[in-house]
């Protein structure tokens, strides 16, 4: 899912030949969501399930399985 998370080319850069990223370059990239120090990670999460518990359960789970059909569908083309 590399090159709908950061575009094919990039992906394709990355992965050919095997360039290690530091996790703030991931974050800059959008390869990953949120990059925080490892002495900050327990409270970053607990606050994102706290946001994510007082939600809209239905409307975040539809959200889930609505955005996820397009990776299924990657995945099995």
């Amino acid at each position: 899912i590399w090159a709908q998370r950061i575009g094919l080319a990039r992906a394709k850069e990355y992965l050919f030949t095997g360039e290690l990223l530091t996790a703030q370059q991931a974050a800059e990239i959008g390869l990953v969501n949120h990059c925080v120090p490892k002495e900050e990670l327990d409270g970053a999460v607990d606050a994102f399930c706290a946001k994510l518990l007082a939600g809209a359960m239905g409307a975040i789970r539809m959200t889930k399985v609505l955005t996820n059909l397009e990776l299924k569908r990657i995945a099995h083309a």
